[in-house]
């Protein structure tokens, strides 16, 4: 019995819909002819991120040579910024940096309810220029600096070999 089978048999007792067994296998089957998960063609800038990021961190480790004109420690620190920024790419949301301008985004630009005599009504933060501002530079920083690494993903592209 192959794996594919088995996952069918498995979702099958799991799942008594006929639906989730039908997209199961409508899964699997793409898999075994394409090579490559549905899902992953849903933001592949993620899946790429999410791939890449274990291998460029193994040759960091490795670090057996570098590129010319680069020190093995500037090197080093490229790679660093590489991995950083397709961590902010893969994560989006689970990274300190990330988590950090969404809290800012929700105790300074976010919509707060304040009652007025018997009534509520909405006011947004945002609304406030200073602190649309100040996220709007927290935003732009992130980006930038995740495009940074990125560019040096790009630049340095076929020199990620050891």
């Amino acid at each position: 019995m192959h794996f594919y089978e088995k996952e069918i048999l498995r979702i099958k007792q799991i799942y008594c819909g006929k639906k989730e067994v039908k997209k199961a296998e409508q899964h699997i089957k793409h898999y075994l002819k394409h090579g490559w998960w549905e899902e992953h063609s849903w933001a592949i800038d993620v899946s790429i991120a999410s791939y890449a990021i274990p291998l460029v961190k193994a040759l960091r480790k490795r670090a057996l040579g570098y590129p010319p004109g680069l020190t093995p420690r500037k090197w080093d620190k490229i790679l660093g910024e590489i991995i950083w920024s397709l961590e902010q790419v893969a994560y989006e949301l689970e990274t300190k940096e990330a988590k950090f301008i969404f809290r800012f985004w929700h105790k300074h630009c976010k919509c707060s309810l304040v009652k007025e005599g018997d009534i509520y009504r909405h006011v947004s933060k945002w609304d406030n220029p200073e602190n649309r501002k100040k996220y709007n530079a927290l935003d732009k920083a992130h980006a930038k600096k995740v495009q940074s690494g990125l560019d040096l993903f790009f630049k340095y592209f076929k020199y990620l070999w050891d």
